[in-house]
């Protein structure tokens, strides 16, 4: 097999001159490509299979050189010599292509220093036993100048024909053993790797296959000439296609191992300047990415504006951080534990950084109602401890005055105080009630709702108006409960013969409204009145109007004081997915 000889083009007497000059305008070329990518590979050095392939290119150029020169000056001793010197390429340019598989695949670790000493070895003995010739006969045991041919036969493109020893299929015995390894590998890994990682590995196939099958092509008697050259320049264009198109030295794929497609968790890998090296399924379904071609570019790039949080906390993340972070869309707010680990090669170094994303939504809005549950607990110990104790004074007090004096009469006074404490009691209840996020719901008819939530209210001569009718999902049981209260407070706080209007908001808004015709509430007291305990009744236990907002709000909804048309209390809810219907108003005389 000729890719071990130095007989690169076969015989010189069969290619006619211009074949001749145009091969060698071939090698001229492929000198400075082959040092460009070089050097290009060695300012790229930290990434990993960057020095492996500076040195495959560089014993590439060499190749082109020896060959070139040899076939400029074929026949002379000059050229014997640059024969020999291509036998320095020979032996560093398949080693250097194996290592440079070995840490594309992730296996840099097998690189150690007795295996690369074994290299050097095995090459500085072949190179030698090439320069002890004549003197040593094993690697070569005949070189014949083509002047001292016999008639008919002919002599390579440096002008000698070899005659191969031992040495020399020693060698080729070695190099074979070393592209099979490498190449199965290199296929091992691609039957497993996708997207980008697929067409760098195409293009390193074709970087060893290029070579192979010219060389085949000359053994088998396909051509009159040895392709081999060409082989190694189409190698050198595919190793540059992968590093130019495809981020060769960039991307390396040494962390695929720690991505497990069918992961539940998202799993993704930024190189050092942030690009997206690996991830996963589940990762592009909680980043919206599912079906892009993200591999190769920024993560705040090809991220949309929503989830730009989770963008900025990866690039700024320190080594095994840990970070919470909450992306918000038109829909919800989705909440994700983001932890970062470094990724180093086998070789232990850095090469980017690893990311573990949980979706913790469910958790976080356990924790949420956790803690707003315990924050009920403080009001509601808050209410029974202040509130309950007013009343519960005052009819101890008449207890006691009762006893001293024997007058019963004074008893009236403790019933007074019970029905007090009874109604905070029923509020307190109300209050936990409404504080619970809604799951039943069903669909209700504002209306309707309305007129029995009226009818169970002492509202003395005051009039309800429905402005027509909406329908939308409720638990309707809660949310009469809420309209009974702003009924109350609307009674308990104008004029007799108080109107109170209800109806859907208008346009496309999605809720309804509540307002009476009485002095209003200021501007300054409207977020008040929806606390806990507020009143300006004394005889009110100031949970009316908070029991109407916790309702509202465990229904997902909002709630809005404002100025009603005639210069009362307006409530307005919104965010109900309401269906308006539209009827005719209705008043109610009573």
């Amino acid at each position: 097999m000729n890719v071990w000889a130095a007989t690169p083009l076969g015989p010189l007497s069969t290619l006619p001159p211009v074949v001749r000059f145009s091969l060698q305008a071939v090698f001229s070329v492929g000198i400075p490509i082959s040092l460009v990518v070089a050097a290009i590979a060695w300012r790229n050095r930290p990434a990993a299979g960057s020095r492996p392939l500076t040195v495959f290119m560089l014993s590439m150029a060499l190749w082109f050189a020896t060959v070139l020169g040899s076939s400029l000056v074929p026949g002379t001793g000059l050229s014997l010599l640059l024969s020999k010197l291509l036998y320095v390429a020979v032996v560093t340019i398949i080693p250097a292509w194996y290592a440079l598989v070995l840490e594309y695949t992730g296996k840099g670790n097998r690189l150690t220093r007795p295996r690369i000493g074994l290299f050097a070895l095995v090459g500085a003995v072949a190179v030698a036993l090439v320069f002890a010739y004549p003197a040593v006969e094993v690697f070569w045991t005949d070189v014949t100048p083509a002047a001292a041919l016999p008639p008919g036969e002919t002599a390579s493109i440096s002008g000698h024909r070899f005659s191969h020893g031992p040495g020399f299929w020693a060698l080729f015995a070695y190099g074979t053993a070393l592209l099979v390894a490498g190449t199965y590998h290199l296929l091992r890994y691609l039957y497993y790797a996708q997207d980008v990682y697929r067409r760098q590995g195409q293009a390193l196939v074709i970087a060893v296959a290029a070579p192979w099958t010219a060389n085949a092509f000359y053994i088998t008697d396909l051509t009159a000439f040895d392709p081999t050259p060409f082989g190694l320049f189409a190698s050198g264009l595919a190793f540059a296609w992968a590093m130019f198109q495809f981020r060769f030295l960039d991307l390396s794929p040494v962390a695929r191992e720690a991505v497990v497609e069918n992961m539940r968790d998202g799993v993704f890998v930024l190189d050092e300047d942030d690009r997206l090296v690996d991830i996963n399924g589940a990762a592009r379904d909680m980043l919206d990415l599912r079906g892009q071609s993200v591999l190769g570019d920024r993560l705040d790039s090809v991220l949309d504006d929503s989830y730009q949080p989770v963008a900025a906390v990866a690039v700024s993340a320190s080594e095994d951080s840990r970070t919470t972070v909450g992306v918000e869309n038109e829909y919800d707010t989705r909440y994700f534990d983001v932890q970062a680990a470094p990724q180093r090669d086998g070789r232990g170094r850095d090469v980017g950084r690893l990311y573990l994303l949980h979706d913790i939504t469910d958790r976080k809005a356990r924790e949420e109602e956790l803690e707003r549950q315990n924050e009920q607990l403080e009001r509601f110990a808050s209410l029974v401890s202040h509130d309950l104790r007013n009343p519960l004074n005052v009819a101890e007090g008449y207890v006691e005055l009762a006893r001293e004096t024997g007058n019963v009469a004074h008893l009236d006074e403790v019933t007074v105080s019970h029905d007090r404490m009874r109604d905070i009691i029923d509020d307190v209840l109300a209050l936990a009630r409404a504080g619970q996020t809604v799951d039943a719901t069903e669909p209700v008819s504002l209306a309707s709702l309305a007129w029995d939530a009226w009818e169970t209210v002492d509202t003395g001569s005051g009039t309800l108006v429905v402005d027509g009718d909406c329908s939308f999902l409720a638990d309707q049981r809660q949310l009469r409960r809420a309209l009974e209260n702003l009924f109350r407070n609307s009674v308990e706080h104008t004029t007799p013969g108080v109107q109170v209007r209800i109806g859907p908001l208008p346009g496309d808004e999605q809720g309804f409204y509540v307002e009476d015709d009485g002095p209003g509430i200021p501007e300054a007291e409207r977020e008040q009145v929806l606390e806990d305990g507020y009143s300006t009744n004394e005889e009110g236990t100031g949970l009316g109007l908070s029991i109407v907002r916790s309702i509202v709000e465990g229904h997902g909804w909002s709630l809005v004081v404002t100025d009603g048309r005639d210069g009362g209390a307006r409530f307005e809810v919104t965010g109900t997915a309401a269906a308006h219907g539209r009827v005719a108003p209705e008043v109610d005389d009573d």
